[in-house]
């Protein structure tokens, strides 16, 4: 209501009709108090009709902007989902060529590398359209090995892929593997039965180190100046319920610990936007990005399994 009053008073009609009130009362004045009876009747008549034609007006214009809005909202909703779509059709294929697939390591290794990097674009795709920014993306694997050590602190993580638009720049250091331990993203994910998250999220790593030096904590990240490379991340797991391991990968890794969550990797995107002022929409990229990461353990489990079996068989 306030904001309609303001809107009113602003207006140059309004302005208008307030001068043309003055000049009424000078002539009022002059003319004496019949006319100042008439000229009084016509201008309350003239000034509700303005008021009434100007809420009017407003009415109408916001309702069609809503629509305006509404309508844009809907096809970009669209896009959304139809970028969804095609992410799992393609990945349900992927799935479906890796079960199929003889390791060998002439060429089981290339393919899957190829897989991996096609689902990191089109993992981009979605987030740069969600996020109406650029992004980059890569997936990370906990080298297999340390899935057999009950202490997730001396675990490795590797870079398996990135999406194609970033490999160039941010790949030097990818065939390194890092600590966990060294990595506040991926310890707080697989500190089971604490009360943080069982992800990471920041939309703006500028004020991190504030933040948990107010909590007495330290912000760990492996990466080389990384605040140069991205501002805002959000890391997830790539796992699986325990109950629900597969027998193939609970007989390759009879030590595996026991824990709620089976993890195997680590789905990230990051950007150098901030996202301050965008919360909501940045929350909402979290929950997408969770799902995501969920499915694409299927595909990582049939890769981990079939190099088990294959250094196995040569060993």
């Amino acid at each position: 209501m306030n904001k309609i009053v303001k809107n009113i008073v602003s207006n140059e009609y309004f302005i208008l009709v307030t001068s043309l009130a003055s000049v009424a009362g000078i002539v009022a004045l002059i003319f004496g108090s019949q006319v100042i009876s008439y000229i009084a009747l016509v201008y309350f008549v003239l000034y509700s009709l303005f008021i009434v034609w100007f809420i009017t007006k407003k009415y109408f214009s916001m309702k069609e902007y809503k629509e305006i809005l509404n309508s844009e909202h809907a096809l970009f909703l669209r896009e959304i989902g139809e970028r969804q779509h095609n992410f799992f059709h393609e990945y349900r294929n992927h799935v479906a060529d890796m079960s199929m697939l003889v390791f060998d390591t002439s060429n089981a290794e290339r393919v899957f590398k190829v897989k991996v990097e096609t689902i990191c674009d089109n993992i981009y795709d979605f987030f740069s359209t969600l996020l109406k920014t650029e992004v980059s993306v890569c997936i990370k694997r906990i080298v297999t090995e340390t899935l057999m050590n009950s202490d997730i602190n001396t675990w490795q993580v590797i870079t398996l892929a990135r999406n194609t638009k970033c490999t160039g720049r941010r790949s030097q250091n990818d065939d390194i593997p890092v600590l966990v331990s060294d990595n506040t993203d991926f310890q707080t994910i697989l500190a089971e039965g604490s009360e943080q998250e069982d992800w990471f999220a920041c939309t703006n790593l500028e004020n991190i180190d504030i933040k948990y030096r107010k909590k007495g904590q330290t912000f760990k990240n492996s990466t080389p100046y990384y605040i140069e490379k991205y501002k805002s991340v959000i890391v997830v797991p790539i796992r699986i319920k325990s109950d629900f391991i597969s027998a193939s990968v609970s007989s390759l890794i009879p030590t595996t610990p026991a824990k709620r969550y089976h993890v195997i990797g680590f789905l990230c995107i990051d950007s150098l936007s901030t996202f301050d002022n965008k919360i909501e929409l940045f929350e909402t990229a979290v929950y997408f990005l969770r799902a995501f990461g969920d499915s694409i353990y299927t595909l990582l489990e049939l890769f981990i399994i079939k190099e088990l079996t294959y250094r196995i068989k040569n060993h």
